[in-house]
Parts: structure tokens; sequence; C-alpha cells
């Protein structure tokens, strides 16, 4: 299998970053996601000559934790920082 094309996608933080804004962005990529998963789209296959239905998911994405927080629209900052605890924290203010 030759691979020809990757396609990576970035958007890296500046002082004029989307932050909680991202939706603007991350929107047509979601609207695409949910037509690739759903309806799928007609391929065609150069090695065998065939044509077939592709289908797509994003199973993961690699982030940091304040982008994490901008994504979730928890807030990753302060006493409940951790998204995946919430209220069940043990952490403590000194």
């Amino acid at each position: 299998m030759h691979e020809r094309v990757k396609l990576l996608h970035v958007i890296a933080p500046s002082p004029r970053s989307p932050g909680r804004e991202i939706d603007v962005y991350l929107k047509p990529l979601i609207e695409e996601l949910k037509e690739l998963w759903n309806f799928g789209m007609r391929m065609y296959d150069s090695l065998t000559g065939q044509f077939f239905q592709l289908y797509a998911a994003l199973l993961w994405m690699i982030n940091d934790f304040s982008t994490y927080g901008d994504l979730s629209r928890w807030s990753t900052k302060k006493y409940q920082a951790c998204p995946i605890c919430m209220g069940d924290r043990s952490s403590f203010g000194i």
C-alpha cells in the first residue's frame, strides 16, 4: 500500500488563539465526520480497480490540558480542575 497523501490538522496556540471559541473551526470537521460515519463516501481503490464505501470516525485527539478544557468547556484550573474526577475530587487548597 502506498501512502501518497497524509493530512494533518493542527491548530497551534498563539496570543490570538480562538480559546473557547474553537467551535467555529471544529464545526465543519464534525459535520463532515458525521456524514462519513452515517453515510460514508464512495471511493475508488486503484490497486484492485474496484469501488468501495468508505466510513470514517475520529478515534482520539491528543492535546494539552488547557486545550482539553477549551474543547470540553470544563474549567481545568482552580479547585475542580480535573474533568474526569469532577465532584469526586481529593484536592485541597493551601
